[in-house]
């Protein structure tokens, strides 16, 4: 009975010593200090709210928004048009995960998540452009860059294109 007891009791000691080196080398301590930065807040239903407005204290890692704008044109009869958003960013790097926001006037069409690859962003401008064919809108186009590495961009990341007469 006192082998069995002492065999747990080393066994439990090596877990222990194992899993403590574990976290150390997998560096799953640094998880708590990430978490001390703020995250995105909660998406607004509608243009004129940016998420990372409220958390550009510590800049960290984050991409700073220099400018935004955007731009629509017809195609086909008008009942769709072609609109381009376009940010200025400082400190992103090509392949880095973005989050984009899109809206249709107030209504928020969803979420995008990509990267910025050579073919939506010029490095050595720091010009992020997308371009999508969304339906004909009085009230414009919004898109809003949330999110770049994982973190709140930096400055206002909301392209905005005013809304046109619709046939």
């Amino acid at each position: 009975m006192l082998a069995l007891a002492i065999f747990f009791a080393v066994a439990a000691v090596t877990l222990l010593s194992f899993a403590g080196a574990w976290l150390v080398v997998s560096g799953a301590g640094r998880a708590v200090a990430d978490a001390d930065e703020p995250t995105a807040a909660p998406v607004a239903a509608r243009p004129g709210r940016t998420a990372a407005a409220a958390t550009a204290a510590t800049l960290g890692d984050r991409v700073r928004v220099r400018g935004a704008s955007a731009r629509s044109r017809p195609i086909d009869t008008g009942a769709r048009h072609e609109v381009t958003f376009i940010w200025t960013l400082e400190g992103a790097r090509e392949n880095d995960p973005a989050v984009v926001q899109f809206y249709v006037g107030t209504r928020a069409l969803g979420q995008q998540r990509g990267t910025l690859d050579p073919g939506v962003f010029n490095f050595s401008t720091g010009t992020l452009t997308l371009t999508t064919s969304l339906e004909c809108s009085t009230s414009g186009w919004t898109a809003e860059l949330l999110t770049v590495r994982g973190h709140p961009v930096v400055g206002d990341g909301e392209a905005a294109a005013p809304g046109v007469q619709c046939r």
